[in-house]
């Protein structure tokens, strides 16, 4: 049986930076859900590959995480949060709440 998202993405357009090593590459962060993220980026990676993201959350808020990608399909990336900030993960949280209600309110 398929595993199923058990989270609805949010899908936004967000710039950031991965880093991978000693590398670094601008990526644009497409949709994201509490637990993972899309990322559109110019270098292939391999699925098991764990990197450093950042990426501006809000004008005045910046989310910096460890992902593993779960799939590369370049130019996009899957990948899944391994590790945040406590603090990091709340203001995540409640950035996808708004946005959620927010959309909400539109029906």
């Amino acid at each position: 049986m398929a595993k199923q998202r058990q989270l609805f993405r949010v899908a936004i357009d967000r710039t950031g930076i991965v880093r991978c090593g000693d590398q670094t590459f601008p990526c644009k962060v497409v949709d994201l859900t509490e637990k993972g993220v899309r990322l559109q980026v110019d270098k292939a990676f391999c699925v098991g590959d764990e990197m450093h993201l950042e990426f501006a959350l809000t004008e005045a808020d910046t989310i910096a995480c460890m992902i593993q990608v779960t799939y590369s399909l370049p130019p996009h990336i899957g990948a899944a949060i391994v590790q945040m900030a406590s603090e990091n993960q709340q203001r995540l949280s409640n950035f996808i709440d708004e946005l959620n209600a927010l959309n909400m309110a539109g029906f």
